[in-house]
């Protein structure tokens, strides 16, 4: 039996629930996988007299958590297990021989299911269906160009949503583009509303942006419910698989509320979108410097902008890490054993040092060395940094740090982190990529814009 599970989002407002967009292609991270309530998989599968559940996923977006807990539940109830593994930027799954022993449950995007390639990946062809339906009520109010003679329209009226946004405009066709949209608008009549239909770029549609003061905890707002579910049986079944309430990472702040001609200035964006992108996960801050090798085979201090390819660096081996260990599977890793004779210096080479110039939120970390040394650093929200949390150490992506986490600034200096919070920044990242190593330390005691070292895993 072929199934699909898909992510479904809604926003609670004074008035109801109403529905946001459907999702393939979704990311279960480690800190979301708990509210994914496999029981209810292994029930529909028992029920169904399904001995065999196969995973077709992305590693990048799924979490080594749910995926062992799946496996735990298959062994637990004499379910055989199998998966197939698919690439990050893949859009077509190979058909599968459909029988009747096998769930085979698809996690992963496929531009030739009809339920991806319209409703998940054209806000439009969902939109249209509902409206066709007499649903619309169920939609926040939405302006939408279907083609050239079709325009849907029920944003007839402009909500004060005091200080903050009360029109939205997204992509029609979703992307992992996130730099300019969504955007927010803050408008006043309907003069401003119309203007705003008058001059939509192609692709983009307009939507209500609904706000309510029971929405906000803890100065986030909770911006969206999102809801698992198993579409199984020819779209006959629907397996309702948990969900949560995700909050906005950025806590509001009226510093970072501005607007430029009604639309919110790039800093406030992120207090009220929380779905960020995904792939730009990698780039720390541009001052930073690294141990290069010079032509007298010493390490000279070189800012992470002058390094190139080819250029030899200090790079850390780490016990029990294989080198050849893709960087997902990083998140797998643990070690037990004496942190003394956990690494040694070695050396490697870079293959590629990519500069982009940012404007977002990074996770800001400050922590505390033993000797009472204090550093700082920031990073995007999926970096991985090396960790050690009750005698276990392993890589922890940046956006799952806490306080009192250990953090390594060397082979033998253990920090703690004492603050986590966010912080905007506008200026250059850099990816960084050596081989065969892919570990190193970023900073040195004598960084110029951070005093801050942290051993962490290369771009990939």
């Amino acid at each position: 039996m072929k199934s699909v599970l898909i992510g479904v989002d809604y926003i609670k407002n004074t008035d109801g629930i109403k529905l946001l967009e459907l999702n393939t292609d979704i990311q279960i991270s480690n800190l979301k996988a708990s509210y994914f309530d496999h029981d209810v998989l292994i029930q529909y599968l028992t029920s169904n007299n399904l001995t065999k559940l196969h995973i077709i996923y992305k590693s990048t977006y799924t979490s080594p958590l749910f995926i062992s807990t799946l496996k735990e539940k298959c062994l637990a109830y004499n379910i055989t297990y199998s998966e197939n593994q698919v690439g990050i930027n893949s859009i077509l799954i190979d058909d599968v021989e459909d029988d009747t022993e096998t769930l085979f449950l698809r996690l992963a995007y496929n531009a030739q299911a009809i339920l991806d390639d319209y409703y998940c990946r054209e806000n439009s062809e969902l939109i249209n269906l509902l409206f066709d339906n007499q649903k619309q009520s169920y939609l926040p109010k939405t302006y939408i160009e279907i083609d050239a003679l079709d325009t849907l329209d029920t944003i007839d009226s402009i909500n004060d949503n005091d200080n903050y946004p009360n029109i939205i405009a997204k992509k029609n066709y979703a992307d992992h583009d996130k730099s300019s949209y969504p955007a927010f608008y803050k408008l006043n009549d309907l003069t401003e509303l119309s203007n705003l239909k008058s001059n939509l770029p192609n692709n983009v549609f307009l939507q209500e942006y609904l706000f309510s003061p029971e929405n906000i905890e803890s100065d986030l707002i909770v911006n969206h419910i999102r809801k698992w579910y198993i579409i199984a049986n020819s779209m006959e079944d629907i397996v309702d698989c948990g969900g949560y309430l995700h909050s906005n990472q950025v806590p509001l702040n009226n510093e970072y509320i501005n607007y430029t001609d009604s639309k919110l200035d790039n800093a406030g964006r992120a207090m009220f979108y929380s779905n960020p992108n995904r792939l730009s996960s990698a780039g720390i801050i541009s001052d930073y410097k690294v141990n290069k090798l010079n032509t007298e085979q010493t390490y000279e201090e070189t800012s992470v902008s002058q390094i190139q390819y080819g250029d030899v660096i200090q790079a850390l081996n780490i016990n029990t890490l294989p080198s050849e260990m893709v960087e997902l599977k990083l998140l797998e890793w643990r070690y037990t054993g004496s942190v003394e004779d956990l690494m040694i210096y070695t050396t490697a080479s870079v293959v590629r040092n990519i500069k982009h110039d940012v404007e977002d939120w990074f996770n800001k970390i400050e922590y505390v060395s033993p000797n009472q040394t204090t550093g700082s650093f920031l990073l995007q929200m999926n970096k991985m940094v090396l960790t050690e949390k009750e005698g276990v150490v392993k890589f922890t992506n940046a956006q799952d740090l806490e306080v009192g986490i250990n953090i390594f600034n060397s082979t033998d200096n253990i920090s703690t982190i004492t603050t986590v919070s966010d912080e905007y920044f506008s200026g250059s990242i850099y990816l960084l990529d050596i081989e065969p190593i892919d570990v190193f330390i970023a900073g040195t005691d004598t960084n110029e814009i951070l005093n801050s070292t942290i051993i962490m895993h290369n771009f990939k």
